[in-house]
């Protein structure tokens, strides 16, 4: 990535079947769940995670937007080999998903959301009303650009405990 930047990438599924990018909420990284996986397989979907820039082992990107994760949707696919794929963004990964959409429509078939945030800030819209403590803080620490507390990647090519253990395959890229 651009800045030797690196992306935590988590494949599930067929080999040979469509990708379907799976933006996963936020906080989180890439942590497939195993009856979206069987249910995207049993549809001929490989399921592509990624971790954003800044969570799990995906080194942060200062000044990134919601538009900036096409880039990196683009290289992954492109390093995959997908020339077109479909995405779901669940709560946080809406935004994310729906930016997929229209900044790649030419490559994007299909957009999906569940549960999908609302735009920040909205005039009159009391935006974290309802949400969970944790990503109330979380939302706090973006806004006040509090780095995450993060671990050291493992090196190029080392899968992820979690991913070992499920026996999916993880990817990083640098």
């Amino acid at each position: 990535m651009a800045g030797g930047r690196l992306l935590e990438v988590v494949t599930a599924g067929p080999e040979d079947g469509r990708a379907l990018l799976f933006q996963t909420g936020t906080p989180t990284a890439a942590v497939p769940f195993a009856p979206a996986v069987d249910a995207a397989a049993r549809h001929g979907l490989r399921m592509v995670l990624y971790s954003r820039p800044g969570y799990g082992a995906s080194t942060p990107d200062p000044g990134r937007s919601v538009a900036s994760c096409t880039a990196d949707v683009a290289a992954i696919l492109d390093e995959l080999g997908y020339d077109e794929f479909v995405t779901v963004g669940w709560s946080g990964g809406g935004p994310h998903a729906l930016a997929c959409g229209a900044l790649l429509a030419g490559r994007c078939r299909a957009v999906a959301t569940i549960a999908g945030v609302a735009p920040y800030p909205a005039a009159g819209l009391d935006w974290l009303a309802g949400m969970g403590e944790e990503n109330v803080k979380e939302f706090a620490r973006a806004r006040s650009r509090t780095p995450l507390r993060r671990t050291q990647p493992p090196p190029s090519g080392a899968p992820s405990r979690a991913a070992s253990r499920a026996g999916w395959k993880t990817t990083w890229r640098s």
